[in-house]
């Protein structure tokens, strides 16, 4: 017999078995009916009678079912005795194989232990620390010894120390904005952004590691650097005569906003970046935002460039370390409010260019 005569047998012996299975129902139901009508009596016995012959047609329909239904349990205890013999044989390689995946799949900290990685192999994370403490280092007893002797030997000190001994501070758009923009912008140059991006598609992650390690790295130059470049600076003041006290708390509380200010220089580079993706592009704006712009500003009428010139990142930044009494608001927490203010936008910016358009 051929597989398709066999098959058609199939049917035909299927559909006989349904509708038998269906007399053998409506049979059960009739004469359940009849049972209950008539509880005692000949109608009764009668109706047991059709129940009996019922259930045989439906025995007699569902056998073959039945039996397979009777072969399955067995064929499935037998591949679950089979599936365990080699769970056991495999057990060793698949708690290894389990072992491995799950150190599989990105979560935050490992994209910040891989940002960190490429950016300890860039050149520019040691050009740029080292470009940035020369600045404010070697600046601050450049600009001590500028101020003079005192006149008697006891005076004090001819302007805010801070202001004197940071003015390396004004330069660290050259070397942190640098080095921030750099961060980014060598994997847009390399085209290793795409593979980044390919690991965690959610693109987000990978700018929030960036920022945090721009601003750890920032955070531990200034807190190296602007230290040092005050005693020294204190250190030259001294030897000149001005009564200037290491220890004075707003000395320190100056160099505490002078990192403030280096962090955000770094998300403000981060930012740029990110938002241009080009080193040249996002390079000309920091120095035109920082340098070109203020100037510009004082071309303006005085009452437009004192109502103006202080809202920019250069002069509000400054303003949170140096002396905000030039300020037109004269407050350093407006000041680093604007600050904030500006770094966020222009992060809001490339965070937005990021997960809108492709790379």
């Amino acid at each position: 017999m051929s597989r398709t005569q066999a098959a058609l047998s199939g049917d035909k012996a299927t559909r006989a078995n349904l509708m038998l299975a269906g007399y053998g129902v409506a049979l059960i139901a009739a004469a359940t009916l009849v049972v209950v009508g008539e509880p005692a009596g000949m109608w009764s016995a009668y109706g047991l009678a059709c129940e009996a012959l019922g259930v045989g047609c439906l025995v007699k329909a569902g056998w073959g079912p039945l039996s397979r239904a009777g072969a399955g349990p067995r064929r499935f205890s037998a591949r679950a005795a089979s599936s365990l013999r080699a769970a056991r044989e495999a057990a060793p390689v698949a708690t290894r194989v389990r072992t491995r995946a799950s150190g599989l799949g990105s979560t935050q900290w490992r994209v910040i232990c891989s940002e960190w990685t490429k950016f300890a192999s860039l050149r520019s994370s040691r050009i740029g620390p080292a470009v940035a403490t020369a600045c404010v280092v070697g600046l601050a007893p450049m600009a001590a010894a500028t101020a003079g002797a005192a006149p008697d030997g006891s005076g004090t000190a001819p302007l805010d120390p801070g202001v004197v001994l940071l003015v390396g501070i004004r330069l660290a758009p050259l070397a942190v904005g640098v080095l921030g923009v750099l961060v980014i912008t060598a994997e847009y140059a390399s085209g290793l952004i795409r593979s980044t991006l390919t690991v965690v598609p959610t693109r987000m992650p990978v700018l929030w590691a960036k920022l945090l390690v721009v601003v750890g790295v920032v955070a531990a130059i200034a807190v190296v650097c602007t230290p040092t470049a005050m005693l020294v600076g204190v250190a030259e003041l001294r030897a000149q005569g001005w009564a200037v006290d290491p220890t004075d708390r707003e000395l320190w509380t100056a160099g505490f906003q002078a990192t403030l200010y280096m962090m955000l220089l770094g998300v403000i580079g981060l930012a740029l970046g990110s938002l241009l993706r080009t080193t040249a592009a996002a390079i000309s704006a920091l120095v035109g935002i920082f340098f070109a712009l203020p100037l510009l500003v004082q071309l303006l009428p005085q009452a437009g460039a004192r109502w103006i010139g202080p809202y920019l990142p250069a002069e509000a930044g400054e303003a949170i370390w140096a002396d905000p009494h030039g300020w037109h608001i004269g407050s350093r927490a407006a000041a680093l409010i604007v600050s904030v203010a500006w770094a966020g936008a222009l992060f809001a910016g490339a965070s937005y260019r990021l997960l809108r358009e492709d790379v």
